[in-house]
């Protein structure tokens, strides 16, 4: 299973610089702000963030997942510390294995959302 998660504004997917990348993607790449997120990297994101926070959103959205939790419907401007943060405690070394639940794995996806959140910092996040 895995999160979609979009960067939209006025209801439209924003564009991005083309990347190709998420546990789905088009080949060639895309420049829709639309990245496929495995629930593998779930239990790293937790870690990563304010366990206070991060309760506070699954009481006020029901638990969607923990992306879900941490961005849907946040303005992306709000997002950036939070996403910083948790890439600085994740890493972002990759490993070869995509779907392995590693630190770096999951901080990098949160530094490529990161990336488009302080390339459009008006838009908005939803999970789905």
């Amino acid at each position: 299973m895995s999160s979609w998660v979009y960067l939209e504004k006025d209801g439209q997917t924003v564009s991005v610089e083309p990347f190709a990348e998420g546990g789905t993607y088009v080949m060639g790449g895309s420049t829709d702000a639309e990245l496929n997120v495995t629930w593998n990297y779930g239990p790293r994101f937790v870690e990563a963030w304010d366990k206070e926070d991060f309760e506070n959103r699954v009481v006020k959205l029901g638990w969607h997942g923990t992306l879900h939790a941490m961005l849907h419907e946040r303005v992306a401007s709000e997002t950036v510390p939070l996403l910083e943060q948790a890439i600085a405690t994740l890493s972002t070394d990759t490993d070869s294995d995509y779907w392995k639940a590693t630190s770096g794995n999951a901080g990098h996806a949160l530094s490529v959302l990161c990336q488009w959140a302080k390339e459009h910092p008006e838009a908005t996040w939803r999970v789905s």
